[in-house]
């Protein structure tokens, strides 16, 4: 490999004294001396131990006091995060999507979609884009809101909550931002209504139904009609 070589006993001590003599420990490479570093380097890949090694060598050096120019970074405060809130509030679908644009056209070539390693050619979907979008996110806080962090169900205030459609995400694209389309359900009882009632075709009188009934003799319905079609088909079988 070019460039690449074992220090002799004599470039060692020389190394040393080099150190020694700045005073700061460090050896000053020269631009050649790193060309010729990146080259020996180049499609080089490392064993487990070498980059356990080198894990250990830069938290020591974080430890110690280095990579100040991360250290003094600024965080944002409470003012800026509002103000980039709010002009991403106001900005179109149509010209956020202009911006996603620019963005990638400006990325280095290495780092493009293509050829970034975790690319799987654009197999998103449509909806899962939307769902993880600055809209929902702000259409959950307002339904949230609204309801006082609180399930409608089981009147239970703040924990692992989810806001519900009352028709569908999928099939009703132009209410999916509506609020009145939206109600707070705790995560239990999101999961107790879909498990009776499915996940397509939902409609208000389910919603309606489910939160004025006991959930357990809804329970004993649904077991009722499905082991009225169980027996159904086992007499049919008798028959044949």
């Amino acid at each position: 490999m070019a460039g690449y070589y074992k220090r002799t006993i004599k470039h060692r001590k020389r190394h040393s004294e080099i150190c020694k003599k700045g005073g700061t420990g460090k050896w000053k490479r020269t631009p050649i001396h790193k060309q010729t570093m990146s080259r020996a380097t180049k499609g080089r890949k490392f064993s487990l131990k070498h980059r356990e090694n080198l894990s250990l060598a830069l938290k020591k050096r974080w430890k110690k006091g280095g990579f100040k120019h991360l250290k003094k970074r600024k965080k944002r405060t409470e003012a800026q995060k509002q103000k980039i809130k709010d002009f991403w509030k106001n900005l179109t679908e149509e010209e956020k999507e202009i911006r996603r644009k620019k963005a990638i056209s400006n990325l280095p070539k290495n780092v493009k979609l293509e050829n970034n390693p975790n690319w799987k050619g654009g197999i998103t979907p449509k909806n899962e884009i939307i769902r993880k979008s600055l809209k929902t996110r702000l259409w959950r806080e307002t339904v949230f809101k609204r309801d006082n962090w609180t399930c409608q169900k089981y009147r239970i205030k703040s924990g692992k909550l989810h806001s519900h459609h009352i028709l569908n995400f999928s099939k009703h694209p132009k209410l999916r931002f509506a609020i009145d389309n939206g109600i707070t359900l705790s995560k239990r009882a999101h999961e107790e209504f879909h498990a009776i009632y499915g996940r397509t075709n939902n409609t208000k009188k389910q919603l309606e139904k489910y939160l004025t009934t006991n959930i357990y003799n809804l329970w004993r319905k649904i077991a009722l009609i499905k082991l009225k079609k169980i027996w159904k088909k086992q007499i049919r079988s008798r028959r044949m």
